[in-house]
């Protein structure tokens, strides 16, 4: 007849190792799942763009228009997110009032749009900024900066 110690001993220890392997994994997913606000990933690719100016802009005058172009960018992004999560959040606000009206709720969207329609306006001058400063194969390299900059100011 088996010794009921090491019985109980060997479930422990499988028991032991299987809690450490799910705590391992728990880390490792836990870690991994973690997710930045749009505002860092956008802060996170303008700051990437601005740095890898130099690494393909070689003439001065060109880096120092498409640097300028990108401090305007991440002025005009930052002012978008803060304009969008404002609309969000009036919005929301109106949305959970009984009494709200279609009018209001009309004159706070067409407020939106217009502010909105403004900066998209004021972005598409920076990206047609930052395209004529560089050559062909200069905006293949970075544009991909400025198109994660983009999406992430959209979420």
């Amino acid at each position: 007849m088996p010794d009921s110690r090491s019985s109980c001993r060997a479930a422990y220890r499988a028991t032991s190792r299987f809690g450490a392997m799910a705590l391992a994994v728990g880390l490792a997913t836990g870690c991994s799942a973690w997710r930045h606000t749009p505002e860092q990933k956008m802060a996170h690719e303008l700051q990437a763009l601005q740095q890898a100016v130099p690494q393909h802009v070689t003439d001065p005058a060109r880096a120092a228009r498409l640097s300028e172009a990108i401090r305007g960018l991440d002025t005009d992004l930052t002012e978008f997110r803060r304009e969008f999560t404002t609309m969000r959040e009036d919005l929301r606000a109106a949305n959970a009032r009984p009494d709200v009206t279609r009018p209001e709720l009309e004159q706070l969207i067409d407020g939106y749009d217009t502010r909105r329609k403004a900066l998209r306006t004021r972005v598409l001058a920076r990206h047609a900024e930052m395209i004529a400063a560089t050559t062909a194969d200069e905006w293949a390299a970075l544009a991909k900066h400025e198109r994660k900059a983009l999406s992430a100011a959209m979420e």
